[in-house]
């Protein structure tokens, strides 16, 4: 008996036959962990001048949370609970997926950023039901897989982006976004230099994407639990980060 219909088609084909009016310089880009995606659409005039159209967080915590019960109750991965919870777990990505596609296309968005995440499957230091978020629920390869595909067919411009410090600088200097928001705010920034640097080649190259240019002016939101003349005396993104990691605060 025939368990399973597949249906291939050439996207090449497709992608012929859509066409979208997009708006110049307006980007979506997404922040990813296991339990949250953080989003943001934003209209870029340059570095510092920006607004954001809409942004908004998509919680996946409740499967993730069911899934380590599971675990926790020691039943085999064999088991249709552990399966089905696993089917539902790669449904809603693909579900979220089609949706945040669905996001850029109707605010006609020019570029499309995520995370460019390559982990390898070990222990990160922060317990087992960590690790097994990361290494094992988390189906980031499907979520990156479905969006690329839908931007190529959509002609939208899919940009891989580095995510170093962008949790720490977006929630310095966006600070009234919820965390992961911020984060996508600070991988959107970067989308927008990246784009215009290596894909439309308007911008000089010289200029350093990760990071934007130090400024207290910039971090709205104090360091809290930590007093000015200890932070003022550090000039740099990454100066700041190792201080503020070792402190335990």
């Amino acid at each position: 008996a025939t368990d399973y219909i597949c249906i291939t088609f050439d996207e090449a084909k497709l992608y012929s036959t859509i066409t979208h009016d997009f708006l110049k310089d307006r980007i979506i880009a997404l922040d990813l962990n296991p339990n949250y995606i953080g989003y943001s659409v934003i209209d870029w005039k340059d570095n510092d001048i920006h607004k954001v159209v809409t942004s908004g967080v998509i919680d996946i915590k409740q499967i993730n949370d069911k899934e380590f019960s599971f675990k926790q109750q020691k039943l085999d991965s064999s088991h249709p609970k552990r399966i089905k919870i696993n089917n539902q777990r790669k449904h809603e990505i693909s579900e979220i997926a089609n949706y945040l596609i669905k996001l850029a296309i109707h605010f006609r968005c020019e570029v499309f950023a995520i995370e460019d995440l390559s982990i390898k499957a070990n222990d990160k230091g922060y317990g087992k039901k960590f690790n097994k978020l990361v290494n094992n629920n988390w189906n980031r390869n499907l979520l990156y897989n479905i969006i690329q595909k839908r931007c190529n067919i959509h002609k939208i411009n899919f940009v891989a982006i580095k995510p170093d410090y962008s949790s720490f600088i977006g929630n310095l200097v966006y600070s009234d976004y919820p965390d992961m928001v911020a984060a996508s705010i600070e991988i959107n920034r970067r989308a927008y230099q990246f784009y215009h640097q290596y894909i439309v080649r308007d911008f000089p190259t010289s200029k350093n994407i990760i990071f934007p240019e130090f400024s207290w002016k910039i971090i709205r939101k104090p360091l809290e639990g930590f007093s000015n003349e200890d932070t003022r005396k550090y000039s740099s993104w990454i100066d700041l980060y190792k201080y503020v990691k070792k402190s335990k605060v």
